[in-house]
């Protein structure tokens, strides 16, 4: 596919649904935190948009099996040119862009960091800040990546 601009805008951000359970025991360290994050992209075509939805579920380091909190964002990006974008080579599926899949899943893991600092701030959940995360470029294959301990 040729490199092509793509203009790309936020059309909404929307907090679909948080949870905090009650504070663990006194051992708990209000510092160090494990993240699970999981996303999905849907296309409407219809509309002309990118519909991204990231879930964080924040987790002591220590005990991964107790949950803390989790956040549920969904990010919807307008899309101009929305049908020259799109890889039609299988009749069965349409795909983006490599590239504008990356952009779409940085933003949304950045506007959810920001929601979840809103959203917890003043509460044990204060230093549950998402760190930065870098996703693998087009030009990088993703087991060159190093992932992190604290993200699963």
């Amino acid at each position: 596919m040729k490199s092509k601009d793509i203009k790309i805008r936020f059309k909404s951000i929307n907090l679909l649904s948080k949870s905090m359970n009650p504070k663990p025991d006194k051992d708990f360290d209000q510092e160090d935190f494990h993240f699970i994050i999981n996303g999905k992209t849907n296309l409407q075509k219809e509309a002309k948009l990118i519909v991204s939805q990231t879930e964080v579920k924040i987790h002591p380091n220590k005990n991964r099996d107790i949950l803390l909190g989790s956040i549920l964002v969904e990010c919807q990006f307008q899309v101009d040119d929305f049908a020259d974008i799109l890889d039609k080579t299988e009749e069965s599926s349409i795909t983006f862009p490599k590239e504008l899949d990356i952009l779409i899943k940085t933003m949304s893991i950045s506007t959810i960091r920001g929601i979840m600092y809103s959203e917890f701030n003043g509460t044990y959940l204060t230093n549950a800040i998402l760190p930065i995360i870098f996703l693998p470029s087009s030009n990088t294959k993703p087991e060159a990546i190093s992932k992190k301990n604290f993200i699963e």
